[in-house]
């Protein structure tokens, strides 16, 4: 069995077009302990990794938005970069 290289849980990879990314790569998948695919691997190391930082536009402190944290009405929360918590802008 495969492990992701940045969070060592067991992937794998299938041929089958479902499975397969527009640009022709397998994309990693999530497997449970008896070999079966649960879904497309999320790893929470890459994302954390590759985040992108943005400045508030009143208080300059770096937020980020996370594809997960939204809020009733489905827009993004702005998440404070030093707590990983809803960012409360100062100003």
């Amino acid at each position: 069995m495969t492990q992701c290289k940045l969070c060592f849980k067991d992937i794998a990879f299938s041929s089958e077009p479902q499975y397969i990314s527009v640009t022709g790569k397998m994309i990693p998948l999530d497997v449970n302990p008896a070999g079966i695919i649960t879904g497309k691997h999320q790893c929470q190391v890459w994302r954390q990794m590759n985040r992108r930082y943005y400045k508030c536009r009143k208080c300059s402190r770096e937020i980020y938005f996370d594809e997960y944290q939204k809020s009733k009405n489905g827009r993004p929360i702005p998440l404070d970069r030093k707590t990983g918590f809803g960012h409360q802008c100062n100003n």
